[in-house]
């Protein structure tokens, strides 16, 4: 293993075990080390962690990670500035095209996600590849969000859909 691998799954480890939870004084030490692995997190993002992503990852001032938060595939994941976004979140930046009979699963690819500012992603929300959630939106607890989602818009739902606008001040 090469000294950059030992060196993320070192910072991976801590972020993951040893600083994981709300220790206010933590939460500037997992940001420090998560931006000297490649991850891109802004001034006063609180990663709460454990935090599972193989793709990149960059995240807007004064936003919340919660537990658990994961992004499967390759994908990028760029999140605004000042979003909550709940425990167990999936980001699904990774998926097949749908292949012959000899096997289903065809040629991967890997789409990009996008979040706006001041958004709220709750608990065990699922949300797929080449999606982007408008700004001050928010999306209901374990919905998949399969398409666009409007600014100032509440969705809910598998699949994820429109309940109501929301005010915009």
């Amino acid at each position: 293993m090469t000294l950059k691998g030992l060196k993320i799954r070192w910072v991976k480890y801590c972020v993951n075990k040893r600083f994981c939870g709300t220790v206010p004084k933590h939460f500037e030490k997992k940001r420090k080390l998560l931006n000297s692995i490649g991850y891109n997190l802004a001034e006063g993002v609180r990663v709460v962690g454990p935090l599972f992503c193989t793709g990149t990852l960059t995240v807007g001032k004064n936003t919340w990670i919660g537990r658990d938060f994961t992004v499967h595939g390759n994908g990028n994941v760029e999140i605004g500035e000042n979003c909550d976004i709940a425990p167990d979140v999936i980001m699904q930046t990774g998926g097949h095209n749908i292949g012959t009979s000899n096997r289903r699963a065809g040629d991967g690819y890997n789409k990009n996600i996008t979040i706006g500012n001041g958004c709220w992603i709750g608990v065990r929300a699922t949300v797929l590849g080449g999606v982007s959630i408008g700004d001050g939106a928010v999306v209901g607890a374990c919905a998949l969000v399969n398409k666009d989602v409007n600014s100032n818009t509440l969705v809910a739902g598998v699949p994820a859909k429109e309940i109501r606008k929301l005010e915009n001040d």
